[in-house]
């Protein structure tokens, strides 16, 4: 606004000033503050789709051959992991002993998936990342041993996966 003159500038500005608090209000009017109530919550996805989805994500990480797509899927991976550990926790909190033991497996698999994977080396900071995240879910795991409802063959796979 350098170009305009000292007058025509101030006019402006003050024109300007005198319809934010309009904007401002018409804006507020259209923001609908309610909370969405806790019951409309999504249907979890099966267990066993979760977990082959989530193996197929690590696989499509280390064999990609281009330098650029592997850096955006292991980006993607380190980014949906907060989303992996809420899904198991939601998975838990059912109660459900099958449920669980799918999951258990299911994290049994990933767990090795990673670990037998060769990682380049620019990879290791951000798997780092992945597998200090997953040690969030250990104290619900570790609970979990001594649940009467799971078979011994399902502690025995978790035992292996902590």
């Amino acid at each position: 606004m350098s170009f305009v003159p000292g007058k025509l500038q101030r006019l402006l500005i003050a024109s300007l000033l005198s319809s934010l608090p309009v904007a401002v209000v018409a804006q507020q009017q259209q923001i609908n503050l309610t909370p969405a109530p806790a019951t409309n919550r999504p249907a979890l996805e099966p267990v066993p789709v979760w977990g082959k989805r989530l193996i197929e994500s690590i696989n499509n990480v280390w064999t990609e051959g281009s330098p650029t797509r592997r850096e955006v899927r292991l980006s993607a991976l380190v980014e949906g992991t907060p989303a992996q550990l809420a899904y198991i926790t939601r998975v838990f909190q059912q109660n459900d002993p099958v449920k669980t033991g799918q999951t258990i497996y299911a994290m049994r698999e990933v767990f090795s998936l990673i670990h037998r994977v060769s990682w380049q080396p620019g990879d290791m900071p951000a798997m780092q990342r992945v597998v200090a995240s997953w040690s969030v879910v250990t104290p619900q795991l570790v609970k979990m041993i001594g649940v009467p409802e799971l078979s011994a063959n399902q502690r025995r796979i978790l035992e292996q996966a902590l």
